[in-house]
């Protein structure tokens, strides 16, 4: 642990011998057994989110696009800049979005690829189709 100590701020107020004290803790075997269980049901559910992406990215490429039988993929981040999501998908779903609807409704201010496909899946994909959703929300150009 002294190594450890070894690495603080040179601002930092307590000494070097403090926080080493500080670091070897009450280590009991039922923390220990309750800290690895916690470990093992994070990796186990970001395993099925990671699986879950997969079976997502597969459905978008299985979509055709309403406006355009073969449309390309559009040259699109997959988030906008200075974005951080925890709950932010693995692949570029917001490209996929725009490809299938016909525009990017994530370049509305307020809007993520999470949140169109939200808006998206709960008043349908193609009832009305993208134009009416644009002409509702006023953001066609």
């Amino acid at each position: 642990m002294g190594q450890l100590a070894q690495f603080r701020e040179s601002g930092c107020k307590h000494s070097e011998a403090e926080i080493a004290k500080a670091l070897r803790g009450n280590w009991d075997d039922a923390h220990l057994l309750v800290l690895e269980q916690a470990r093992e049901i994070f990796d186990y559910y970001t395993a099925k989110i990671v699986a879950c992406d997969g079976k997502l990215e597969q459905q978008y490429q299985a979509m055709v696009s309403r406006w355009e039988k073969d449309a390309p993929w559009p040259d699109l981040a997959s988030a906008k800049r200075d974005s951080k999501s925890k709950n932010a998908l693995s692949f570029n779903a917001r490209a996929q979005i725009a490809r299938i609807i016909g525009g990017d409704l994530v370049a509305v201010m307020g809007l993520s690829a999470i949140t169109v496909q939200t808006i998206l899946s709960e008043i349908g994909w193609y009832r009305g189709g993208g134009q009416n959703l644009y002409c509702q929300l006023d953001a066609r150009p």
